[in-house]
This record gives structure tokens, C-alpha cells and sequence, in this order.
């Protein structure tokens, strides 16, 4: 698969606002920098004590290619005087850095190279596709300290017929690999996972974790296209998930 550029950094002036829009799904650009990687571990959960990051939806709109999300960002654990950067990955192996600081009030402000550092500015997301998640952490230079958030703004999920939910998490720009997720079980249950692909079928038994929840990857590769099946059943619930697979996949939402 040809590497992309992810995260194109857009800076349009309306009046004295910023805004920068983070893509999830742009062209490659000749200036990208290869090895841009985070001087840590990534951990989707992990905040180091007494941080958290949180990012909020304010608003979405259409562009020209697809919706655009607006979110805040808030944040605890950080002072307005440190050397702040927020991390941004994509998928599994892209990443982008952002320049940030953080007022008073806890609200990360983005930045980009030559601009003044306490220009209010916006994030924005956009050409994402439906199971792709938003996947970013606030780093400290100063410190070292770190705080994780990640959302989904077009979740691929099901509702089960009792407590019990599935999602899929679209892990790959080819729309070939997904990370499928089930919750809301009984900790510790037996449950019966199966995943369907046109005449394929495949069937396992598993536990369920202390918290109810069960996950596993799942690989396709070309040419595969079309929607694929996961499914949970335990004695109390069962659930069932469509997803779209291959370039199928990759429309923008």
C-alpha cells in the first residue's frame, strides 16, 4: 500500500479566526517527513497521573468531500508554561505532531511554525472514514507526562438484543484490516464468536474479560471487497455487525 500523508494542515483566516483542519484521508505530499514518530509508547488508555485529555464535539458540516467536525479540546495535569505537543496517529503506522499549548481554563490551543502562540485556534477533522478513529495524545517536553483521548466520529456499531454491543474499528486506509470489539457481556462468560465473509465462515469459542468485553483483529486483502459479518452470542445476548470491507470501505463519510 502507498504511505499517505494523513494529517494535511490547513490554515484558512476568516476575520481573526484560525482554523486548522486535520484529514484523515489526503493526498501524499512531497514534504512529509519520514520516521515522524512519538518519543513514547502509544497507549490509547494511559494518562499519567493526576492528566486527562478529552476531546468534545462542538459542531460538524459538509466540505467539499465530505463532514467536518469541530471539537474542543480540554485537558488537566498541564501548565500554560510547558512545552506541549499534541500527537495525532493514523491507522496504525502514521503519525503527525502539532505544536499546542493550554490556557488557564485546561482548552489546548494548536499551533503551526510562525504563527503567534496565543492565536485561538480550532480543530477540525475531516475526510475520515466510517469506523476511523481520532487517536491522539498531549505530550509534555517539560515534563514527560502524557494524557490519551480517542473518539470515533462515525462509529460502525451494533446493539445487541440485550446489553451487549459490537464495533469495528476500520485499521488500515486499504479498508483490509479491522479491529472488532465486543462489550456489555457477563465478565468472565463464555461466548461464541464468529465471523462471516461471502461463503467463508469461521467459528471460535472465547471468555469474555473481567470487564465483559472481548476483541480480535481481522485481516482481508485484495481484491476483497463487499460487507463482511462479526457476531457474539453468550446464553444472555448476542449481537451481530456489518461492515463494509476493502474499497468498499473507503468512501468518506
Amino acid at each position: 500500500m502507498t504511505s499517505r500523508k494523513f494529517s494535511n494542515c490547513l490554515i484558512t483566516i476568516c476575520g481573526i479566526l484560525f482554523v486548522v483542519l486535520l484529514t484523515g484521508h489526503a493526498s501524499s505530499r512531497a514534504d512529509k517527513k519520514k520516521g515522524n514518530e512519538p518519543p513514547f509508547e502509544w497507549a490509547e488508555n494511559h494518562a499519567d497521573p493526576g492528566t486527562s485529555l478529552v476531546l468534545t464535539e462542538k459542531n460538524r458540516r459538509r466540505g467539499q468531500r465530505g463532514t467536518v467536525v469541530n471539537y474542543e479540546i480540554q485537558a488537566t495535569g498541564f501548565l500554560p508554561d510547558e512545552d506541549l505537543s499534541l500527537w495525532m496517529r493514523f491507522f496504525f503506522n502514521e503519525y503527525d505532531e502539532i505544536p499546542a499549548t493550554i490556557d488557564e481554563q485546561g482548552r489546548v490551543q494548536l499551533t503551526l511554525p510562525g504563527w503567534p502562540k496565543n492565536i485561538f485556534t480550532k480543530f477540525w477533522i475531516g475526510d475520515y472514514l466510517l469506523g476511523q478513529a481520532v487517536d491522539v495524545a498531549l505530550f509534555s517536553k517539560t515534563t514527560n507526562k502524557r494524557a490519551h483521548a480517542k473518539v470515533f466520529p462515525f462509529t460502525l456499531q451494533a446493539q445487541g438484543n440485550g446489553a451487549c454491543s459490537a464495533s469495528a474499528e476500520i485499521a488500515s486506509e486499504s479498508g483490509y484490516v479491522f479491529l472488532i470489539a465486543f462489550s456489555g457481556f457477563d465478565p468472565g462468560e463464555e461466548i461464541q464468536v464468529t465471523s462471516r465473509y461471502k461463503r467463508e465462515t469461521l467459528s471460535s469459542t472465547h471468555k469474555a474479560s473481567g470487564r465483559g468485553e472481548y476483541a480480535y483483529p481481522v485481516a482481508f486483502g485484495p481484491p476483497d471487497r463487499g460487507k463482511a459479518t462479526a457476531t457474539a452470542a453468550s446464553k444472555n445476548c448476542s449481537v451481530s455487525l456489518k461492515y463494509k470491507v476493502g474499497r468498499d470501505a473507503r468512501k468518506v463519510q
